[in-house]
């Protein structure tokens, strides 16, 4: 019997060695792709951002990124009473313009049709391109221009400086923003609060809470460089 069970011994010691090598590969695998989904801006270290920095630098400046519907997001969030309703624009156009591998030499610049707004409830809607919000009449277009970006204390972080332009009114205004050059595509979040009095839309408090929350996310191919 003895004879006749070291065959068995060895296949099963074989069987174990193969298990024990491609299923710990296996738990390898999985774990890097769990975090290449991961959120971009939460989960990026440190030495990822230096490759990528690496990366940029060997294939020279990005130069002037087109800012689309199709790669960005420009929502905000209106509060009258309980209720908070969300909003977006449909229409608007602009660039990051990055020469060289350091996103705090960057420059942006958006303009919005304030035509373009849109919300789920039909009135509403109409109601924004009214003279109690927006006055697209008058007012057809929002636009925002960088004068200068800055690095700050957290990896990835900047402080975007600019002219914000909304129903007339230009203020300089002071926007934090995240920022990720990737080889393939650079990331951009971008969250802030704006006051509609600020932007003389006094009528517009006098219905909704004057603070609005901003958010303007984009994920911008290389390949849309002019």
């Amino acid at each position: 019997m003895k004879k006749e069970s070291s065959p068995m011994k060895a296949w099963l010691l074989l069987l174990f060695a193969v298990y024990g090598v491609f299923g710990f590969s296996g738990c390898q695998a999985g774990k890097a792709v769990v975090s290449e989904d991961a959120d971009a801006f939460s989960s990026v270290i440190e030495e990822e951002l230096v490759d990528e920095n690496l990366a940029t630098d060997e294939q020279g400046s990005l130069g002037r990124l087109l800012l689309e519907p199709d790669n960005t997001q420009i929502t905000f969030q209106g509060k009258a009473g309980p209720m908070t309703q969300s909003g977006s624009f449909q229409r608007f156009s602009g660039f990051i313009d990055i020469q060289g591998k350091d996103p705090a030499e960057a420059k942006l610049e958006v303009q919005i049709e304030m035509d373009s707004v849109k919300t789920r409830i039909g009135l509403l809607t109409r109601h924004l391109k009214s003279k109690d919000f927006f006055e697209v009449k008058n007012f057809p277009t929002a636009s925002f221009l960088s004068t200068s970006i800055e690095a700050t204390d957290e990896l990835g972080s900047y402080q975007l400086n600019g002219r914000l332009t909304v129903h007339g009114v230009t203020r300089h205004v002071k926007i934090p923003a995240k920022i990720q050059i990737r080889p393939t595509e650079v990331l951009m979040e971008m969250e802030w609060i704006i006051k509609q009095s600020d932007y003389r839309m006094e009528k517009a408090t006098l219905r909704t809470q004057d603070a609005v929350p901003i958010t303007v996310t984009a994920s911008i191919p290389r390949n849309t460089a002019e």
